[in-house]
């Protein structure tokens, strides 16, 4: 019988950039891209020049959450929430924000 030694990363997104458009369906890129795979937005190491995106952790109607990490405060974890509404119409986005 064979072993096999297989390594699993619990974070998928540790190498990866995030597209900073809040209409791109797939924000996550390879960190060697230059430019989003999905809409062609460019990228950078940092989110806001200050938040290093780790993963997604969940979304709504009107927001997506994500782990990260403050390069302003020696990579201390932190969450980001951005407001990402869904809907059409602009009574319904008036009230959202």
């Amino acid at each position: 019988m064979r072993k096999l030694n297989i390594t699993l990363s619990t974070d998928k997104f540790l190498n990866m950039l995030y597209c900073s458009n809040p209409s791109c369906s797939n924000p996550f890129n390879p960190d060697d891209n230059k430019f989003c795979i999905k809409c062609g937005q460019t990228l950078t190491l940092l989110f806001r020049n200050r938040f290093r995106i780790i993963r997604l952790l969940g979304e709504g109607g009107f927001s997506r959450t994500y782990e990260a990490r403050d390069a302003d405060r020696i990579d201390e974890p932190c969450v980001i929430k951005q407001f990402v509404p869904q809907v059409q119409g602009t009574n319904v986005l008036e009230k959202a924000t």
